[in-house]
């Protein structure tokens, strides 16, 4: 005892060499493990190499010309799928080419897709009421040439899912909503429109709606990105409100031509 304690420095610094010896011995162990695994990983891949070279492993002309017939056959396949959809959903439209006059001839086929609601008894709410242009509508906008066809082909959009509103006897269309106006999405291989939208129905009027966005005598190409439902408890008649974002190629849309 009289050792340890004239002695209490010696026995620290050997007590501290002997946890500095443990420590550097448990990371030697551990570079040791990690050098092993690195070194069987490497024997592994030296001996796919040997293997490949003593079985004299090659790609023959053969089969660079199997190849590339794969190739070519895959690439002409997807060539000619782009084209049917280009062809099948490639959205057409015609318009007057003075702006004032494409205005009024829109301002005419938005009060007809109200009419048409109005006689199949489907409200509209304030944030509905001009389906989403109401900056041509109401507030006379006139659009640049260069966005008229762009601004037409949306209109198309947006009337195929009055269309379906109607043929499905959805009850309300409460919100109708293009995020992003005239500008859309690009992808490498088409542009999309997306279409924020909400209505309230049955459940048997709202089910058959999403359903006909992807049946296969749907007039555009249209993808249901997210859908959110609620309805009221004991709600008379089976009434579901609400479809929030529901939409299509990110928001609901319709492809506006394949290849941009």
């Amino acid at each position: 005892m009289d050792f340890l304690k004239k002695n209490w420095g010696l026995v620290l610094v050997s007590v501290l060499c002997f946890v500095g010896v443990v420590a550097v011995s448990w990371l030697l162990i551990g570079a040791m493990k990690q050098a092993d695994a690195s070194r069987a990983k490497l024997d592994s891949e030296f001996k796919f190499f040997d293997t490949v070279q003593k079985e004299n492993v090659k790609l023959s002309d053969e089969n660079r010309a199997t190849a590339q017939q794969n190739e070519d056959w895959a690439k002409e396949r997807f060539g000619r799928l782009r084209n049917q959809l280009h062809a099948k959903y490639r959205i057409e439209v015609k318009f007057d080419p003075d702006p004032y006059r494409a205005v009024q001839e829109l301002r005419s086929k938005v009060n007809r897709l109200s009419t048409r609601l109005e006689e199949a008894e489907i409200g509209l709410t304030t944030q509905s009421q001009y389906l989403s242009f109401e900056d041509y509508t109401q507030k006379n906008v006139i659009p640049r040439r260069e966005d008229m066809p762009e601004l037409f082909r949306q209109f198309s959009i947006v009337e195929e899912i009055v269309v379906q509103a109607i043929e499905n006897k959805v009850a309300m269309i409460n919100n109708i909503a293009r995020p992003m106006l005239l500008q859309t999405r690009q992808d490498e291989l088409y542009h999309s429109i997306p279409i924020d939208l909400s209505v309230t129905g049955s459940v048997q009027a709202v089910s058959d709606f999403l359903n006909s966005f992807h049946s296969p005598a749907a007039k555009y190409l249209f993808f249901i990105r997210s859908v959110e439902l609620s309805s009221q408890d004991q709600a008379s008649g089976g009434t579901l409100g609400g479809m929030g974002g529901m939409g299509g190629m990110g928001g609901m849309g319709g492809m506006g031509g394949m290849g941009g």
